[in-house]
């Protein structure tokens, strides 16, 4: 009985000091997430002073850009440094589904194969904000395709 007794305490005392951290984790949790989206949102604010700047390919900024060196340049501004390449920038964002996106994500453009061949930023309303291509300026489009994933930084 004495045995039965001390681990009923100590599963109970285990449990209560759960419930106490749990609510303080997921704080924790909540701001971190909530963060990460103004930071998010103001990254919108940026990119849009940069619409007319004109594509130049392997352009990092700021005077031409391609779609990778806009992204970088763009989230610099805001003290994130991301790698160089589209690949590279969805290897290190969080994957987000299209209902969880807010301005200022990234939207990424694949092929059937999955490789990743443009990147811009999550405009909302079903808009990138992007330097496209050759003989186009950075601005605001409709995404023109399905295959598309979201990331966040």
């Amino acid at each position: 009985m004495v045995i039965k007794t001390k681990v009923l305490t100590t599963a109970v005392a285990l449990l209560t000091s759960l419930l106490v951290t749990l609510p303080a984790a997921q704080g924790q949790a909540n701001a971190r997430e909530i963060q990460e989206e103004i930071i998010t949102s103001e990254v919108i604010g940026v990119a849009e002073k940069y619409i007319g700047t004109p594509y130049c390919r392997g352009g990092a900024g700021p005077q031409c850009f391609d779609c990778s060196g806009f992204v970088k340049y763009i989230y610099l501004q805001k003290g994130i440094d991301l790698p160089r390449t589209s690949t590279q920038q969805y290897m290190a964002t969080k994957r987000i589904s299209k209902s969880e996106a807010i301005p200022g994500d990234l939207v990424f453009f694949h092929y059937l194969s999955g490789y990743i061949h443009h990147v811009g930023i999550y405009a909302g309303d079903g808009k990138v904000l992007h330097s496209p291509k050759r003989g186009q300026d950075v601005r605001i489009s409709d995404i023109w395709t399905g295959r598309i994933t979201f990331g966040r930084v």
